[in-house]
C-alpha cells in the first residue's frame, strides 16, 4: 500500500515520543539526602538512632522525668557526683554495666545496658548520692552492637577553664559519649566538635557538669570541654559500636 504524504504525517503524529524526566530542584535535593536518617543517626539503613533522652539532678536521692524508650537496644546513663552514690536503678529493672569512670575532686561514671527492657514511662534513679553536684543524663538508642563498648579514655584537670578527655581513634560511625564533672565554682559547661550537650541544673551547692553525645564521622576524636571559672575535676569519653 502506498501512503500519501498526508497519511504519513498523520501516522507519525500517533507514535509516542520518549521525553526526558525532569525532576524539580527540590525533589532532587530530597533524593540526595534520602537515607541519611534524622537527628541522631549516622545515615543509611543501619547505625545509631536516638529514641529519647533526659536528665536530672539533686542534692539527695533523685529520679529523672519519664521518657519513652520503646525501640531502644542501648541505654546509656552518665552520672556525675562530688563524692559517690549508692545504686543506679530504673523502672524496668535493667542491669547497668560500667563502661568507664574517673575520680578527681568528683567522680564520673558512664553506665550502659544493651538489649534492655524498654517502654513508656521509663525513669532512672540514683540513691544515696553526695550532698552536692549530683546529676545524671540518659540517652536511649537503637542500632547498637551486641557488645557495644569500643574505646574509653579518662583524664582530670586542676585549675583549668577547658580540658580534653583524651584521644580515641577508630570511632567513625560510632556513638561517642563524653562527660565532665566540675568542683567548686565551675559553671557554664560547653563542648565543641558538634557534640549535643545535656547540662543538668545544679545538683546542689555547685554546678555539677554534664555529658554530650555525637555520631562520629571521623576516625578520631578528642573534644574540648570549657567552662567559665577555673576549677578541678574529672573528664571521660567512651565510644560505642553500631550493628
Amino acid at each position: 500500500m502506498i501512503l500519501t504524504r498526508r497519511r504519513l504525517i498523520q501516522a507519525a503524529a500517533l507514535i509516542p515520543i520518549a521525553r526526558p524526566l525532569i525532576i524539580p530542584a527540590k525533589a532532587q535535593l530530597l533524593q540526595g539526602i534520602a537515607g541519611e536518617g534524622g537527628e541522631g543517626t549516622n545515615g543509611g539503613a543501619t547505625g545509631f538512632s536516638l529514641k529519647s533522652r533526659t536528665y536530672a539532678s539533686g542534692s539527695g536521692p533523685f529520679t529523672s522525668p519519664p521518657i519513652d524508650t520503646t525501640g531502644a537496644d542501648l541505654i546509656i546513663v552518665t552520672i556525675g557526683t562530688q563524692s559517690s552514690f549508692g545504686v543506679l536503678s530504673d523502672t524496668y529493672s535493667n542491669t547497668f554495666l560500667l563502661a568507664v569512670s574517673q575520680n578527681w575532686y568528683g567522680t564520673l561514671y558512664i553506665y550502659y545496658a544493651q538489649s534492655p527492657s524498654v517502654g513508656a514511662g521509663h525513669t532512672f534513679s540514683v540513691s544515696n548520692p553526695g550532698n552536692w553536684g549530683n546529676w545524671l543524663t540518659v540517652s536511649a538508642w537503637s542500632g547498637s552492637a551486641t557488645s557495644p563498648v569500643d574505646k574509653t579514655s579518662t583524664s582530670h584537670f586542676d585549675n583549668n577553664t577547658s580540658y580534653q578527655p583524651g584521644l580515641i581513634t577508630g570511632v567513625e560511625n560510632e556513638l561517642v559519649i563524653t562527660a565532665v564533672q566540675l568542683s567548686n565554682t565551675g559553671t557554664g559547661c560547653a563542648v565543641n566538635d558538634s557534640f549535643v550537650a545535656d547540662i543538668p541544673p545544679s545538683g546542689g551547692q555547685y554546678d555539677g557538669g554534664g555529658s554530650a553525645y555525637l555520631i562520629s564521622t571521623v576516625a578520631s576524636l578528642n573534644p574540648t570541654w570549657s567552662w567559665n571559672t577555673a576549677t578541678a575535676g574529672p573528664v571521660v569519653i567512651a565510644s560505642f559500636k553500631a550493628q
